[in-house]
């Protein structure tokens, strides 16, 4: 009887070792009211041909648990913001997730509040209040020339943009931003 025990108790221990290894892959997070109805054909996409699990839910959501006994539930965050909405989720387990290994996406609109802020400054950026990304000499002609407003930027991607085969399988054409601008705490570990 003890050898039953003892053996079920060595499965049962393997299987929760295990289990960080079989977290779901990807956990998509947004703040916008619209997005999911918006975007509802694109998930339904990922449904379908994805090979991996993922979730998908609102930031307000309080059921929502991205580390469980100590193990990551999913490999990958992504968190799309552009409300000042609550969230129910707190930075502080977005930083423990981070912390573990798993990788974090943030998306982020100018209008988007103080929760994503917090984050982005915690995770060693410089998000000042009302921070635009002005740049004269490389902006697109907008037909509005009020300078104080964010415009798009055309970024050179052979100097500004990440060289990596797995993000960019060929040569890429310069990119086009519109968004926050950011600077990075060199201070801070973290970046």
């Amino acid at each position: 009887m003890y050898l039953y025990l003892f053996f079920v108790l060595a499965l049962f221990s393997n299987k929760l070792s295990y289990s960080q290894f079989s977290a779901k892959e990807l956990a998509i997070l947004y703040d916008i009211d619209s997005l999911s109805s918006s975007h509802s054909t694109m998930f339904e996409l990922l449904k379908d041909f994805s090979q991996s699990s993922f979730d998908i839910s609102e930031l307000d959501n309080n059921s929502l648990r991205l580390v469980q006994f100590g193990n990551l539930k999913y490999k990958n965050l992504f968190i799309i913001s552009d409300s000042n909405k609550k969230w129910s989720l707190k930075f502080s387990n977005v930083l423990e997730f981070a912390d573990l290994g798993g990788n974090v996406f943030l998306v982020a609109g100018p209008s988007a509040g103080k929760e994503i802020s917090k984050l982005i400054t915690e995770f060693g950026f410089l998000d000042r209040k009302n921070n635009i990304l002005i740049d004269h000499a490389n902006s697109l002609i907008s037909q509005n020339n009020d300078s104080s407003r964010p415009k798009t930027v055309i970024i050179d991607s052979l100097k500004h943009a990440v060289h990596s085969l797995a993000i960019f399988s060929t040569k890429i054409n310069p990119i086009l931003y519109a968004g926050r601008g950011f600077g990075i705490d060199v201070t801070n570990p973290m970046t």
